[in-house]
């Protein structure tokens, strides 16, 4: 049995809920857990556009993932789908703003 390798910056399948639904990792809490937030492909309000991954970010639902429930990696052309620094950047300072007043 293969075992999923994690990384932050990159979209990842998961069934935490009952739908299975697309995530961004952007933090490593530990082997097992991950903080990360939903992308979708449609604009939806609150959500941030990121061009490295032609994809909407909900920085308003930051969640705790599990790794047993993460289902496979994003790929696209052979290559896992991967957030710039740039747009890491704006995530991640949006998420300070929002949760740290910073």
């Amino acid at each position: 049995m293969n075992v999923l390798t994690i990384n932050f910056k990159q979209i990842y399948e998961t069934n935490e809920k009952v739908d299975k639904e697309w995530v961004l990792i952007i933090y490593d809490i530990s082997a097992n857990h991950y903080v990360g937030m939903p992308v979708y492909s449609k604009e939806k309000t609150g959500c941030i556009y990121c061009n490295s991954i032609k994809k909407y970010v909900d920085v308003n639902k930051v969640a705790d993932y599990n790794r047993s429930k993460m289902n496979r990696c994003i790929y696209k052309k052979g290559e896992p789908v991967k957030l710039s620094s740039s747009d890491f950047n704006k995530v991640y300072k949006k998420v300070k703003i929002l949760y740290f007043n910073f």
